[in-house]
């Protein structure tokens, strides 16, 4: 049987590797947005460092596009996690929170970031 303090020591491992499967996930989308770059698909993009006010107001990473001659941005958070993700969601209404299970495929992932884009003018 498991004591409280053994509980607690479980939970906070868990909670340091599921933070390092964040961060390294944070590092996959930051190659994916690199690709859209290289391909022209975006203008640009930041990866904002964790713990900043940017992180901190739900956008990991910023996104520029040209969009009808405008450069338009759009700022997003992203998680592999549901319950930080609904967290994410009623904290930060005012930017977009994705939740990427593991192994949630490039496809899926590009075409979501680039969804913040459609409707507008010219966003193919």
């Amino acid at each position: 049987m498991r004591t409280t303090r053994s509980r607690q020591e479980f939970a906070d491992r868990r909670s340091l590797r599921m933070s390092e499967y964040g961060r390294a996930f944070e590092s996959t989308v930051e190659g994916y947005l690199q690709k859209l770059l290289d391909f022209g698909q975006i203008k640009s993009f930041t990866r904002h460092p964790p713990r900043s006010p940017e992180d901190y107001g739900g956008r990991d990473f910023t996104v520029s596009k040209e969009v009808g001659g405008v450069s338009v941005e759009r700022s997003f958070g992203v998680t592999i996690s549901i319950r930080s993700w609904n967290r994410g969601k009623r904290l930060h209404p005012a930017h977009p929170q994705f939740c990427f299970p593991i192994g949630t495929n490039k496809e899926t992932i590009n075409r979501r970031i680039l969804g913040l884009f459609k409707g507008l003018n010219n966003s193919h």
